[in-house]
């Protein structure tokens, strides 16, 4: 199967994948928000904001050292050392954090949250980390097998799962605390699915033995530490927005910021999409030489990712306050303009996850820490000084700024490991197909129709104006659409 095959059916399956266990993510923040206070809701994400400054360090780089290394492993006893020398690790590390939160729970329920009702949130969100890596470990094993697949297939599952888990327990009374006790029991049957399919992706695991191995320790480490330094900082990025809120802040605008990030998360799963298909295909690439591949390619995956995602960024632009009090209710309208920045920001930060998993997955992982060391200083020195003035607001302009100076660094970093080109003008045909498109959505909005009408009928017309705007300019053509179908063909 070629490259541009593969990556485009992983692409596919995966994008919808993860596009159906976002929605119920989204049921289920919808579910969290409806039946608990927006002060609670905010809770719940400020204890697990704070929890992943020390989840982060969890799996040591290790589970993305293991997909890098098993294409590369043909001795099956080798293979399965492998996996079981990184779940031990892990477990060892996560076992650690448990100890710590335990002992310093009640310090922090009182000194940083100001409310004990975190004692027992911050107990079961140290169990979870705990437990994770199991799951998250055969994860990696999957992948490295070339079951990029598998990644989506598990990962709606587990959203499903976790979902039903958190209702039947919000039914029984447990209340602000059905959340982490909901994700403490998914990882618990989760991994018990597994048991079949791996017996599918390494039949032999049950016959191989196999030790703990020191020495793929170190080896795995040396890879996993910049990862690891990475994750760290992007965890940085994704969660230190909610750690200053909710020192500077209080706990209900915690919740409303908590309401428009996974909003915009809406976008930003494409990069999560991405990273996973494009970081072990990219391995498999310099383990047999194929990295000439991308030079083409990745010049194409900006133009394409270009035409899906700027309208669907412009939708939520235009519609934030709708969306919010659709999903969340009316007590979160007041995120709309924190949201309508952080969607923007989001377009930013998917092409910036293309270059970073195209760079660790050729290699590189230390050059990806570049772009994100840039962002997070940046990211804390403006929450710092922009967050107790301007709140929810100035903590979103401030990821969106650290997110333009991570693709910035990420871009340079790449061309001088891959030479491509960025389609400049295309992309800015995009970007006038979009900005007709808006047009007709506000011209719309001008006629007598009720609000529902005026969406419905905005987005179909748009959408329509959208399509031909893009031929008109020559952002693709009908001959490109053919070679990319033969392309995908081999």
């Amino acid at each position: 199967m070629s490259y541009t095959k593969k990556a485009f059916w992983s692409f596919s399956v995966i994008f919808i994948c993860l596009a159906l266990a976002n929605v119920f993510g989204y049921l289920l923040r919808l579910v969290i928000a409806r039946s608990l206070t927006p002060a609670e809701y905010g809770l719940i994400y400020a204890v697990m904001a704070l929890l992943s400054f020390f989840g982060f360090a969890q799996t040591l780089g290790l589970s993305d050292a293991l997909v890098n290394a098993i294409p590369g492993i043909r001795d099956l006893k080798r293979m399965k050392s492998a996996l079981i020398t990184v779940i031990y690790t892990q477990l060892i590390v996560t076992g650690t954090i448990l100890l710590i939160v335990l002992l310093l729970a009640r310090w922090l329920a009182a000194e940083y949250f100001g409310t004990m009702v975190a004692v027992p949130l911050l107990i079961l969100t140290a169990i979870m980390v705990f437990i994770s890596p199991i799951e998250v470990s055969l994860i990696a094993f999957f992948q490295g097998k070339g079951l990029t697949r598998w990644y989506g297939y598990l990962t709606l599952l587990r959203a499903v799962v976790l979902l039903a888990i958190v209702v039947a327990l919000l039914a029984l009374g447990f209340g602000v605390f059905a959340v982490m006790l909901g994700y403490v029991l998914m990882y618990l049957v989760i991994p018990v699915v597994y048991i079949p399919l791996m017996r599918k992706a390494f039949p032999e695991y049950w016959r191989v033995k196999a030790r703990f191995d020191p020495t793929l320790l170190r080896r795995f480490i040396a890879f996993g530490f910049p990862i690891i330094l990475a994750s760290g900082i992007g965890f940085f990025l994704t969660y230190i927005d909610t750690f200053f809120l909710t020192l500077f802040r209080t706990l209900p605008e915690v919740g409303l910021y908590n309401a428009a990030l996974p909003t915009a998360g809406l976008l930003w799963f494409v990069g999560g999409v991405i990273y996973a298909v494009m970081f072990p295909l990219s391995s498999e690439m310099q383990a047999k030489k194929g990295a000439g591949v991308l030079t083409d390619g990745i010049g194409r995956m900006y133009l394409y990712l270009s035409i899906l995602l700027f309208p669907f960024a412009a939708i939520i632009v235009i519609y934030p306050g709708i969306i919010l009090n659709l999903l969340f209710g009316g007590a979160y309208v007041g995120a709309a303009l924190a949201l309508q920045i952080l969607v923007i920001g989001g377009v930013f930060y998917t092409f910036a996850t293309l270059n970073s998993s195209i760079i660790a997955g050729l290699g590189h992982p230390r050059k990806a820490l570049y772009g994100l060391v840039a962002a997070a200083v940046v990211n804390v020195i403006g929450d710092i000084l922009f967050i107790p003035r301007y709140g929810i607001a100035g903590s979103a302009a401030v990821t969106l700024v650290a997110f333009i100076v991570l693709l910035a660094v990420h871009t340079v970093v790449l061309r001088k490991i891959v030479p491509y080109g960025i389609p400049g003008l295309r992309m800015a045909g995009v970007l006038l197909a979009t900005a007709g498109a808006v047009g007709v959505v506000f011209l719309v909005r001008l006629t007598e129709l009720t609000m529902w009408w005026k969406i419905g009928v905005g987005v179909l017309v748009a959408g329509i104006m959208y399509a031909v705007l893009l031929f008109a300019l020559r952002v693709i053509t009908v001959k490109e659409l053919k070679d990319l179908k033969t392309m995908i063909g081999r």
